[in-house]
């Protein structure tokens, strides 16, 4: 019986583990402090989800809204991309709200809105998981 001459190691041997680094800056993504919020709707109405800052602290996201369905879900993350795109320019998550309400999307230049944010929609909510609940009715 002949050997085979491949070298079988690389099959075989376990990989080396090479950390990349601690990724880009990003808010907070949980909170339980009271939030404000902007509801982000697409151009039949439906609201996809809603943008949110969290009061005294760097915490904000976006919240989708299962009813929504993929457009819901595509929007999450164009949204997740302004998020990073924001904090990397030093905006504090206090004025998120006030320069996504006045901003002509995307900001982000890998950002791909199905959406943009409701004019005159912002309000508050006791904390997160009043938001959580709001978008999945």
């Amino acid at each position: 019986m002949a050997t085979d001459p491949r070298d079988a190691r690389r099959t075989t041997e376990d990989l080396p583990f090479k950390p990349a680094g601690p990724g880009p800056a990003r808010y907070a993504a949980t909170t339980g402090r009271p939030v404000r919020y902007l509801a982000v709707g697409d151009g039949t109405g439906t609201i996809l989800g809603y943008l949110w800052v969290a009061d005294g602290e760097e915490a904000a996201g976006f919240v989708r809204r299962p009813a929504a369905g993929d457009d819901g879900g595509n929007e999450a993350v164009a949204w997740s991309a302004e998020l990073r795109d924001a904090k990397s320019r030093g905006v504090p998550a206090a004025g998120l709200l006030a320069e996504f309400a006045r901003a002509e999307l995307p900001i982000a230049q890998n950002a791909r809105h199905l959406g943009a944010v409701i004019p005159g929609s912002e309000a508050r909510a006791d904390d997160l998981d009043d938001l959580k609940h709001l978008a999945a009715r």
